[in-house]
């Protein structure tokens, strides 16, 4: 092979992390913020969006409500979508749910009959909270927790962001069949992103992941006409033909600046169920992106215990080069749900990174 066969795959090559990782360590202080015995009990999912200096809004999926007593669920009811506020810097929590009705229900629902919300990410974007939240509904095949589809996903607009999430007034649009986006987001400059799995037949082990883009100036009127995405090197209009910019992604994921590093950092299990949790480094939301750096490895449970979801949180750092990581457990069964409590909560992990 002579040097001039060599320059393509030099090229190929995912630039460099330009970080390293000083130290990985589990927090169950920050943990048991949400262990709770009344109430909001329990959920995953756990997207965070800064809505000001001193305020977080938390978005989880299958939710717990109702009690727990001697290690025991009591009474119990399972939504789909809930949220929390987290106060900052003293991390007190307040947790929302649809509670108008006999019964508690979901805080938001899509408007097609016999479906329901999973919330994905979203930003503030001139003082407007802008989501992507994933259309599901019940699919009779598959293993236990695993009975479902996502069909489509709405771009959501909150006009009114600083009121309690039962009062939001929203607006919503949907995006058409080609990406499954709100993987994660970000908006950055003029442009909000969304991170999105590319829809149709998938190699097994393969997720490979796109972003799109709209102008913050179109975001605000929600003109669906207006995305972009990344294709060939190059934004295109338009979600068709989108190219992928990571071939293990997950669907459900981190995207954002970390405090003291430059560009983005992506925080995720590859594939989506793993103990890995790994980060890559971009300088642009559209890469190229770095080879991953596995910076936590869950410790093995249960047999029967899965482990999925990991995201970072940088609004929750206090210094530069940290980051708090979430990520979920679960078990198949339901009834198992109801004997072991703790299990079905956000686990914390803290993260160091330094500068090279």
């Amino acid at each position: 092979m002579n040097a001039l066969m060599l320059i393509p795959l030099l090229i190929a090559q995912p630039p460099a992390i330009p970080f390293d990782l000083v130290a990985a360590k589990p927090r169950p202080d920050l943990a048991a913020r949400f262990v709770r015995a009344s109430g909001w009990t329990g959920s995953d999912c756990a997207y965070s969006i800064r809505l000001g200096p001193t305020r977080t809004l938390w978005l989880f999926g299958d939710t717990w409500i109702g009690d727990v007593r001697d290690g025991k669920r009591v009474h119990p009811r399972m939504i789909n979508n809930t949220a929390a506020w987290q106060e900052l810097p003293s991390g007190a929590m307040k947790f929302f749910w649809n509670d108008r009705q006999a019964e508690p229900a979901s805080l938001l629902l899509p408007t097609q009959k016999d479906h329901w919300y999973w919330p994905g990410d979203g930003a503030l974007v001139d003082g407007k909270l802008f989501m992507v939240w994933h259309v599901i509904r019940h699919k009779a095949q598959g293993a236990p927790g695993f009975q479902f589809e996502w069909v489509a996903d709405d771009l959501l607009r909150i006009d009114n962001p600083e009121v309690e999430p039962t009062r939001w007034t929203v607006e919503r649009r949907p995006f058409g069949p080609e990406l499954n986006l709100g993987i994660a987001c970000v908006a950055d400059g003029d442009y909000f992103y969304s991170f999105g799995l590319i829809a149709g037949p998938r190699k097994p082990l393969t997720a490979p992941l796109a972003v799109a883009r709209i102008h913050r100036a179109k975001l605000a009127s929600l003109d669906m006409d207006a995305w972009e995405s990344w294709a060939g090197g190059r934004w295109q209009a338009g979600l068709k033909g989108a190219s992928a910019i990571l071939d293990d992604g997950a669907s459900e994921m981190s995207i954002q600046r970390v405090r003291g590093l430059d560009g983005f950092v992506a925080v995720y299990m590859p594939l989506g169920l793993s103990r890995d949790i790994v980060v890559r480094h971009a300088a642009r939301p559209e890469g190229p992106w770095s080879a991953p750096l596995k910076v936590h490895r869950v410790p093995a449970e249960a047999k029967d215990v899965y482990v999925y979801a990991a995201k970072g949180h940088a609004e929750l750092a206090e210094r530069d080069g940290q980051l708090i990581v979430t990520y979920c457990r679960n078990v198949g069964a339901l009834s198992e749900h109801m004997t072991r409590p703790l299990l079905y909560a956000p686990q914390v992990v803290e993260v160091q990174l330094k500068r090279k």
